[in-house]
């Protein structure tokens, strides 16, 4: 049968495009209808069998698998690196152009890094804020600074070159939270469960677990 399928539109264009294509491979009996969308969808009022969710989940009465941790990095391109020292510690963030995922109307951010027991505020700012990971992870590949950007997204593109992770001995974190949740798949609590939804679900488990973007500090070397 359809299974009526939601994730968020980066996410969904970077990861589950692909996976689909080998999901349908292996269930030619299953189609998918995508709806890819960064709003929050009810499942039951909309009809969505299963749904991709990143965060702190907030909807306790969906039935959630987790497919990892939802990391983030440190990075700039090499050719940031040309022109500017390589940062060795948080603090150093100071002196270089931030690239900004805003969440607040303030120009400046604050990103947390932790390591072992302790944790770090740093305040740091730059010439661009977005209030889209797609643009300010773009502009850092185009060397125009460093940015904060969770590993889904930034994975790719260190592995194809065009970004170097930094600092990779901290967890970072985006504003004063220690805690970004996970990345879910997600579906209505019910007594039976389709078989679509349960093919979907322990696929998208094992997919995940065999890509390098939800290990990102130990599937490359940092810039140095």
């Amino acid at each position: 049968g359809t299974l009526r399928l939601s994730t968020p539109v980066a996410f969904g264009r970077l990861h589950v495009a692909p996976a689909l294509s080998r999901f349908l491979q292996a269930y030619p009996d299953v189609s998918v209808d995508l709806v890819a969308a960064d709003e929050i969808v009810d499942l039951v009022e909309t009809g969505i069998d299963v749904a991709i969710r990143i965060g702190v989940l907030q909807n306790s009465s969906l039935v959630a698998r987790k497919l990892g941790a939802n990391q983030y990095v440190i990075a700039a391109s090499p050719g940031y690196f040309e022109r500017h020292a390589i940062p060795q510690k948080p603090s150093d963030l100071a002196d270089h152009n931030c690239l900004i995922h805003k969440r607040s109307a303030s120009p400046a951010a604050v990103w947390t890094f932790r390591r072992a027991q302790d944790s770090e505020r740093i305040e740091v700012s730059g010439n661009l804020r977005a209030d889209s990971f797609g643009i300010v992870k773009s502009a850092a590949c185009l060397g125009q600074g460093i940015a904060l950007l969770p590993a889904w997204s930034a994975m790719p593109c260190v592995e194809a070159g065009e970004l170097q992770l930094l600092l990779p001995e901290f967890e970072a974190h985006p504003g004063e939270s220690e805690s970004d949740g996970g990345i879910y798949v997600v579906y209505p609590h019910r007594k039976l469960v389709s078989p679509k939804v349960r093919a979907f679900v322990d696929f998208m488990v094992e997919y995940v677990g065999s890509t390098s973007c939800w290990s990102p500090h130990k599937a490359l070397p940092a810039a140095h």
